[in-house]
């Protein structure tokens, strides 16, 4: 997610999508990309593969539902959080770690479109 425009009616974010791979297709694409060599596994079992850069503008739904991960308490189950809160930390380009309640554009998330509006934005851990 690049970002987060909240004063607008509906909210509005622009992502770049990509592709989060894992297990035998995470390695035949790593490989494919030059990211590993022949035979080799991926890290912790997962390769995100970003061929296009185009940045998409999506619109949010006005009862989206938020989930973050903080640790140590919540490193891999998502907590239940708030939109204005995620959107306000992409406004901060400030180095985040994961005991931060939100990382704006500096950690990766799955987003759920249903009728053309984005419903859930999940936040992803990546050790």
């Amino acid at each position: 997610m690049k970002s987060v425009d909240a004063s607008t009616t509906p909210a509005t974010i622009q992502v770049d999508v990509a592709e989060f791979l894992s297990g035998e297709e995470a390695n035949a694409a790593a490989e494919e990309d030059g990211a590993i060599a022949e035979g080799e596994g991926v890290p912790n079992d997962y390769y995100i593969r970003n061929e296009e850069k185009d940045v998409v503008t999506l619109y949010v739904a006005g009862d989206v539902r938020v989930t973050h991960i903080q640790c140590p308490d919540s490193c891999v189950e998502g907590i239940p959080g708030q939109f204005d809160a995620f959107a306000t930390s992409f406004d901060d380009t400030g180095e985040k770690s994961l005991a931060d309640e939100y990382r704006g554009a500096q950690s990766q998330y799955w987003i759920t479109v249903e009728g053309g509006e984005v419903v859930a934005i999940d936040e992803q851990y990546l050790p």
